[in-house]
């Protein structure tokens, strides 16, 4: 290399690589005179303490120029160096070698030799660079935030980076309530923990929200004490926002682990940019993966990937809201209509004696899910859309449903398998009762046993189809024509088959279709069914809007007179001295309850 017009050569010897555990990268190098060197980039936290003088006015320099870096949003490195003697690094090289080719616990033989060369470096300096935000990180962090998406911010740059970041992407602001949680032991951490929860208490009681700062250090005591941990998790949840610094990507991992066990009933979104956070996609139920400067290897391990960071807002609040609303109403539609098929059969077995005998022909039977009410539903989970695009990513109120499985619960499975229980109970009985038990055509003459059977089938299939429409939030053309279509099919296909001989309905068409009481039936058992639908999607409405009501006075209960009225609670005061963990552990579990 070339430095000052000088030409430098170095051999280079060994390369140290980085690892989360490590933080930091060496290269050891011989130049050109002969001396063997080191020279090592890392996080300041971890190489400060291994220089051989740590109080110089130059160190001190240094860590106030960092702390400087750090409050404006700059990502900063310190370098350092060291000579090694060639004794020593002979010594060293061996002992490099033999756990490099170890065959049992390599990696943990490798770090403890990299540990012995890694030490009494000299201060070379520091890089701060600027480590720009994509376009719309802010708003598309407040938007999420605004429909109640809980944000976990994961980095491995120092506290006051991230705490810059925090402000710059509008994850913090100056009206919340910081909580920092650190400590270098586990007993400083449950401390931090405890003086942060009380601090939580005391915001709630005036209104404010609170934010959770937690250093890395402290993360590393979390996944080994249950109690700890649980602690966290419980602060986490109530903060609006958590910001998590100084995290390796093996302690993003952590912690995503660590949510996805404590919390089963939470689903966890990880989106990440780098290699570096692979593990946290790979761990969380959805990973997101941003395809850019940091390379692709996030995107590859990924769910998803787009370019850019806004991207997640139309991802979220678009098309994974729409996706849970269609999936979920073509999922209990298939067992609405199942069920309204299978129960006349049911039904139909109190008027023939449980004999056996068939309500619908076997070769129309099996039609049903496979020509009759397939294309439709399908038609709806693919293009329906409750509002424009615009719209739903504005009103981001309505995400609440998916959070809060509104419309995908077991009360709302069994609220349609009751709905479809009864309208085949109507579907049984008001066929029978008005075809079969009157005298429908003009000659006295009644009709024979398959007319109130395919009159039964022919309600179910009209029934399923009008209940997608009913479904719908968006009557396109599309879903319109293929409704039509599918019922003209249907009565097409009737009047075909009603030519076979073989056919348990053959000659039944034209029974059918010149008798009024099919006609009578089939229109009342379509209203019927409609306006019992319409009247539970009317409730459905009210109980939604009436859950909002209750909630938003709730809300205006718990923020208004909590300064005004409520009392404060007296502190309690533990005679722990904090001596030994037990005890402190002890306090922390009282706390807790």
């Amino acid at each position: 290399l070339k430095f000052r017009d000088k030409d430098m050569s170095y051999e280079l010897l060994h390369v140290l690589q980085f690892n989360s555990t490590r933080k930091r990268m060496s290269v050891i190098v011989r130049d050109s005179e002969g001396k063997v060197q080191i020279l090592c980039k890392g996080a300041d936290s971890i190489l400060f303490p291994r220089l051989r003088d740590q109080k110089t006015d130059e160190v001190n320099r240094t860590k106030a120029n960092l702390e400087d870096y750090g409050q404006i949003g700059l990502r900063t490195l310190l370098l350092v160096q060291r000579e090694i003697p060639d004794g020593e690094y002979k010594e060293w090289a061996k002992k490099f070698s033999e756990a490099s080719t170890a065959m049992e616990n390599r990696e943990e033989k490798v770090m403890d030799v990299q540990e012995q060369i890694e030490k009494d470096f000299e201060l070379i300096g520091a890089t701060a660079i600027e480590d720009k935000l994509q376009d719309e990180v802010g708003e598309t962090v407040k938007e999420l935030m605004r429909a109640g998406i809980r944000v976990w911010v994961l980095t491995g740059d120092k506290r006051e980076t991230a705490i810059n970041i925090g402000y710059s992407c509008k994850l913090l602001n100056e009206d919340q309530e910081r909580l920092v949680v650190e400590g270098e032991n586990e007993e400083e951490v449950q401390r931090s923990l405890i003086e942060a929860g009380k601090l939580q208490a005391e915001a709630f009681k005036d209104g404010k929200e609170t934010a959770l700062v937690i250093a890395g250090d402290a993360m590393i005591h979390a996944v080994k004490n249950d109690v700890v941990a649980s602690m966290i998790v419980d602060i986490g949840e109530k903060c609006k926002a958590v910001l998590a610094c100084r995290v390796s990507p093996k302690q993003k991992q952590e912690v995503v682990t660590l949510l996805r066990e404590r919390r089963a009933d939470a689903n966890t979104l990880a989106i990440g940019d780098g290699a570096n956070d692979v593990n946290m996609i790979i761990a969380a139920h959805v990973g997101v993966g941003i395809q850019g400067v940091e390379g692709s290897q996030a995107a590859r391990s990924a769910d998803y990937s787009f370019g850019e960071f806004k991207h997640l807002r139309r991802l979220l609040l678009l098309h994974g809201r729409e996706s849970y609303r269609r999936n979920a109403s073509l999922i209990l539609y298939n067992f609405f209509k199942n069920t309204l098929l299978v129960l006349p059969q049911f039904w139909f077995g109190f008027r023939n004696g449980f004999s056996a005998q068939v309500i619908y022909d076997p070769y129309i039977f099996e039609m049903f899910n496979v020509f009759y009410t397939s294309l439709p539903i399908v038609i709806f989970a693919i293009f329906d859309q409750e509002a424009p695009p615009e719209t739903l990513m504005k009103e981001v109120g309505t995400y609440e449903r998916g959070q809060k499985d509104k419309l995908f619960s077991i009360e709302r499975f069994w609220s349609q398998i009751s709905i479809a229980a009864a309208q085949g109970f109507a579907v049984a009985y008001v066929t029978f009762y008005g075809t079969d038990l009157n005298f429908p055509y003009a000659n006295g003459f009644s009709v024979q046993y398959w007319v109130p059977a395919m009159v039964a089938f022919s309600a179910c299939v009209f029934i399923a189809n009008v209940k997608v429409l009913l479904y719908a939030r968006s009557y396109n053309f599309l879903i319109c024509v293929v409704v039509a279509l599918t019922l003209v099919g249907y009565v097409v296909s009737v009047y075909i088959t009603s030519f076979f001989t073989s056919l348990n309905i053959f000659g039944i068409f034209p029974e059918i279709f010149t008798c009024p009481s099919a006609y009578l039936v089939l229109l009342i058992l379509i209203t019927a069914t409609t306006c019992i639908d319409l009247a539970f999607q009317r409730w459905e409405a009210i109980e939604e809007r009436y859950q909002k009501i209750v909630e938003a006075v709730q809300q205006i209960k718990k923020i208004l007179p909590t300064s005004l009225l409520i009392k404060s609670k007296k502190e309690r005061h533990s005679g722990y001295a904090f001596a030994q963990l037990e005890p402190l552990t002890k306090e922390l579990l009282e706390y807790m309850n």
